[in-house]
């Protein structure tokens, strides 16, 4: 059995995710700056380059902690939240009767969040911090970047809040290894709807 007493090969493992992530999140970041009307090499243009890859890159990280021996936490964290984002997305969606599908970028930063919450094991204030506060500024802010999109202060509030009310509800349950909580994220999904109808 090869074992890697000075972590080169971790190492390695970690660098080649983030910059394959870097080089995928800029290149969807510049795509998706463009069609939202940002000309090719303007400033705006460069923003969505590097803000996708910044997200991109942070997806690589989470991802090879796992693949470095971190522990399989990361990655099914990372997968585990995509999904009850996408419960979320589908409920809200039928709901109120039109799209209420996040974009890349919602899932990217699910993922990131996901993975480090359960990959870290964090629980209490630091749970409630990174899922209730810094998912749904990470949301406003990357689209800042890839979209020209303006901060929403009444929308993060509202996304806070509603998160917040709703972190310790229904249970998990597991569906091929993943830790989904279909009732945590219908309701998540029917208070997202309700905050497009009034923010956006």
């Amino acid at each position: 059995m090869y074992v890697d007493p000075s972590g080169e090969f971790a190492l390695s493992i970690l660098i080649g995710s983030i910059i394959v992530g870097a080089i995928i999140g800029g290149s969807l970041g510049g795509y998706t700056a463009t069609r939202n009307g940002a000309e090719l090499g303007s400033q705006q243009f460069w923003f969505g380059v590097g803000t996708g890859a910044l997200i991109g890159g942070a997806v690589g990280a989470v991802a090879a902690v796992t693949l470095a021996g971190g522990g399989v936490g990361y990655l099914m964290g990372g997968l585990s939240s995509m999904g009850n984002k996408l419960i979320s997305d589908v409920s809200s969606s039928v709901f109120y009767g039109t799209n209420n599908f996040g974009s890349w970028e919602d899932y990217a930063i699910a993922f990131i969040i996901g993975g480090i919450i359960k990959g870290r094991g964090s629980i209490g204030l630091s749970k409630w911090g990174l899922d209730a506060v810094a998912r749904p500024l990470l949301n406003q802010v990357t689209k800042m970047g890839t979209r020209e999109a303006e901060f929403n202060a009444g929308r993060f509030a509202y996304d806070v809040f509603t998160r917040s009310a709703t972190i310790g509800m229904g249970n998990n349950i597991n569906v091929f290894g993943l830790e989904l909580n279909p009732s945590k994220a219908i309701i998540r999904g029917l208070f997202s709807g309700m905050g497009r109808v009034v923010y956006d």
